[in-house]
């Protein structure tokens, strides 16, 4: 089987109502990366800055309403996979947290 058709399997037993395939392997359509993601909001949507080792690389809007389902959807998401593997994943604030600690601990901080 392909990392394609696996994906393809994954996804539909994941998130069945998503057109993943074309958004995953359409070229037309932009492919981003990121390792940071800063979120904002104004009177009338959510602004999410998608960063690449401190650059920007895209930006994302969404009502509202989009801005939650997206959370849950994410969330349920991270949660699955949880369980199933049942490792518990740092957010980044968590890693920045306990590599601070590391670092004073280390002497290597000025805190």
């Amino acid at each position: 089987m392909s990392d394609k058709e696996t994906l393809g399997k994954t996804n539909a037993i994941l998130a069945p109502s998503q057109p993943i395939e074309k958004g995953l392997f359409d070229p037309e359509i932009p492919h981003l990366y990121a390792n940071q993601i800063f979120v904002g909001m104004g009177n009338c949507d959510v602004s999410i800055v998608l960063a690449q080792n401190g650059r920007p690389v895209g930006t994302l809007n969404l009502s509202f309403n989009l801005a939650k389902t997206l959370n849950n959807l994410l969330s349920e998401l991270v949660e699955k996979l949880e369980e199933k593997s049942g490792v518990r994943f740092l957010t980044t604030m968590e890693l920045d947290r306990l590599l601070r600690e590391a670092m004073v601990e280390e002497g290597q901080s000025d805190e």
